[in-house]
């Protein structure tokens, strides 16, 4: 692969010209811009972590549209030799298994783009995917979907540009548009073109819409309210914020769970996450020989102890400490935190905590635990208990 710097302004390929690379964006942005009868209309934006210019690699066509810069950025791109070299590669490692495979394994063996539309940020659609992306275990593990997500679509022109890209890519759409012209324009060019398509919120509006006996507004992006709800959801948050790491123990009896474990355990992403959607959570970094302030024994009902592979835990501190140009230290040694981890779980063990293992865990996992756990403390003969949720999507 090839890494380019790219001012701002710069034209990083051309519509009609012939594709020779492709380009991952590591920083900047680029915007996707489509010529129509003499004037160029944006169709696109691409941020850091996606690609752009792949179709062309593929099916040896023209370049659909132009990439141009709009911050300065840095690109990393692969050349079609490259991109023909690895997939052959893959293939072979790929067939080695086939032997091994079932039958529903050996149903997924090509790769498979997914588009997400929306008029919005697309980022409920992206994780509606992802889930079901999660139910086909041989596919999610062999990365066999790449989520392409085109956010704030609400042209002609733009929904034209994505069907188009889709055909070329043979993808599926999955789309949560709300306005019905749009919807419409959508669906019939999908038609047009043979596309796929998966109406996200269309049938969900359908129903509410019987249900409520009216229509729905189709406005999209649609503000927040500013109610008590939502206020209540901003003190979540700052408490959240100022009981981070330990701060203001004395505040610990407001909290709904107080989280502990040891250093890059994962307790503050784990807090905010939780506090985003709602409840008041309060973290402390247990570290071996030093006492933790007396109120945390005073909320043992309260309290969610982490834990992790020694491994696993060494790895993500050796991590840490590259971002500091420190390679050699005690703090990242897998046996100094082997030691550190029992010390730690003795004394989760000792206090009678409800313990979390987050070796292979990611925050919504652990955080359907934490639910689990506390709907049961608060109606534990209930075979099924709800939960209102106020947090932000």
């Amino acid at each position: 692969m090839r890494l380019h710097h790219v001012p701002k302004g710069t034209r990083v390929f051309q519509q009609g010209e012939e594709g020779s690379r492709m380009y991952i964006i590591e920083s900047g942005s680029i915007q996707i811009m489509k010529s129509n009868n003499g004037s160029e209309v944006g169709v696109g934006n691409y941020q850091p972590g996606d690609c752009c210019g792949h179709l062309s690699l593929i099916d040896s066509r023209p370049r659909a549209a132009s990439a141009i810069a709009t911050k300065d950025c840095v690109l990393w791109s692969l050349d079609k030799e490259t991109l023909v070299e690895f997939v052959n590669k893959s293939w072979e490692q790929l067939t080695q298994f086939s032997d091994a495979a079932s039958e529903e394994e050996d149903a997924c063996v090509l790769p498979r783009e997914v588009f997400v539309l929306s008029d919005a940020t697309g980022e409920s659609a992206v994780s509606a995917v992802k889930m079901t992306i999660s139910q086909f275990p041989h596919c999610d593990a062999w990365q066999m979907c790449n989520i392409m997500t085109y956010r704030f679509v609400h042209s002609e022109e733009q929904i034209r540009h994505v069907v188009q890209q889709a055909q070329r890519a043979d993808a599926i759409v999955v789309f949560t548009l709300v306005d019905q012209h749009a919807k419409k324009v959508l669906v019939e060019e999908a038609v047009k073109h043979d596309v796929s398509l998966v109406d996200l919120y269309g049938p969900l509006i359908s129903t509410f819409e019987k249900a409520f006996g009216t229509k729905s507004i189709g406005e999209p992006g649609r503000k927040q309210k500013v109610d008590e709800d939502y206020m209540d959801l901003m003190d979540c948050i700052e408490y959240t914020r100022r009981n981070d790491d330990g701060a203001n123990p004395k505040d610990w009896t407001e909290a709904d769970i107080i989280i502990v474990g040891p250093s890059r355990a994962g307790k503050t992403p784990l807090s905010f996450y939780l506090g985003l959607r709602g409840m008041k959570v309060a973290n402390y970094p247990i570290v071996p020989d030093e006492s933790p302030p007396t109120e945390l024994y005073e909320h043992r009902e309260k309290v969610i102890a982490l834990t992790i592979d020694p491994e696993r835990l060494a790895y993500i501190r050796e991590q840490r400490m590259k971002q500091f140009g420190r390679t050699d230290s005690r703090y990242a040694r897998v046996s100094e935190i082997r030691e550190e981890i029992k010390q730690i779980e003795r004394m989760y063990q000792k206090n009678d905590w409800f313990t979390i293992d987050t070796t292979h865990s990611g925050l919504e996992e652990t955080a359907a635990v934490i639910y689990r756990r506390m709907d049961k403390l608060q109606n534990p003969d209930a075979p099924i208990t709800a939960r209102s949720f106020k947090g932000i999507m």
